[in-house]
């Protein structure tokens, strides 16, 4: 298992994985409880201690760091998703480590979790009786005892539980707002050239059978016959002949046109702020793959250019994940992305 990607910490995605793994175990949660109470009246250990943590079967040991991480920061919670370890020896899954995050973001903070943490298992160890340690993992975490191809890579470890709750509080660190928007700027690209594959799949499917009628030497020809005022014998050519022509300048000017804008993230207040602020980092020509980045800049939204702050005003009435073509894409309530007017 890699250790730490971008894509698996979306927000939105763990959230959803969330509710929708404890509304699918519920029947089986439900059996584990009763079986475990069960052991436990009759004055018994369980073989396996696990407890319910926000609807996640986990460990008293995971439930116990996620509540000490929660005195200093109410604000945290807990999901879980593919990336997380699991064991099966429960009816539901039993989860080993958590992702941790906070609403409003896009991305999550880091994971933390405890259980065997090695690079190899011995064979003379079963399921279970491995040695468990704390850990946290984070993209801010480099860990050169392992490759990194490993999870580890991304990995602080340690058995001592107050010194991981100490690494934790160093390297579970929100997104910057460059980083978001140097993560999400594909995506924005993607949503801007939208247009344009379906303005260059109307010009396909005007294609008459035989003939490729939508190249270019083809649309010269028509465009010359529509200028000199050719008399077409059937009305149904001529209309043909118009949509072609509509067709590839349409797709042709899309092509054209430069995809360059502004990611928008919202700022915490500073002291003495009287107002709403938010971070701006400014792309250009982001259609070629390689776009020019400016530093985010601080500005107070009573202050934004007019150009940003009336597209931002229509993306804000967006769902999630919603875009509108040449105006803009809306993140969630903390993050957007604006076009920039072509000059």
């Amino acid at each position: 298992m890699i250790g730490f990607t971008h894509k698996d910490a979306a927000i939105i995605a763990i959230k959803k994985f969330t509710e929708d793994t404890a509304q699918k175990q519920q029947e089986r949660v439900a059996k584990d409880i009763q079986e475990r109470d069960a052991i436990l009246t009759a004055g018994q250990t369980p073989a396996i201690l696990f407890e319910i943590y926000e609807g996640i079967v986990t460990t008293p040991e995971v439930i116990a760091f996620a509540k000490e991480l929660r005195k200093k920061h109410p604000d945290y919670k807990f999901g879980i998703n593919t990336d997380c370890e699991i064991s099966l020896r429960l009816h539901a899954r039993l989860y080993h480590e958590l992702w941790v995050y906070r609403e409003g973001e896009h991305y999550a903070l880091g994971r933390i979790g405890y259980r065997y943490t090695g690079a190899k298992l011995s064979r003379h160890l079963t399921s279970g009786d491995e040695p468990k340690l704390w850990f946290v993992v984070s993209r801010k975490i480099k860990n050169n005892k392992y490759s990194d191809t490993r999870w580890q890579y991304n990995a602080q470890i340690s058995k001592d539980f107050d010194k991981i709750v100490k690494a934790s509080e160093k390297y579970l660190r929100a997104y910057a707002a460059h980083e978001v928007s140097d993560l999400t700027k594909e995506e924005f690209t993607l949503r801007m050239r939208s247009t344009l594959s379906t303005a260059e799949r109307d010009l396909r499917n005007t294609q008459h059978s035989g003939a490729d009628l939508t190249s270019g030497e083809w649309v010269t020809e028509f465009r010359t016959m529509l200028a000199k005022g050719y008399e077409f014998a059937y009305p149904k050519v001529r209309d043909k002949v118009q949509e072609i022509v509509m067709r590839y300048d349409e797709a042709a000017t899309l092509k054209a046109r430069p995809i360059s804008g502004y990611h928008i993230q919202t700022s915490a207040p500073k002291w003495g702020d009287t107002e709403q602020h938010v971070y701006i980092t400014e792309y250009n020509r982001l259609q070629t793959g390689s776009p020019d980045a400016l530093p985010p800049v601080r500005y107070a939204v009573s202050s934004l250019p007019e150009d940003i702050k009336g597209k931002l005003a229509v993306v804000m009435m967006l769902t999630d994940g919603k875009h509108v073509d040449g105006v803009g894409y809306r993140i969630n309530e903390d993050q957007y992305w604006v076009m920039k007017d072509t000059e």
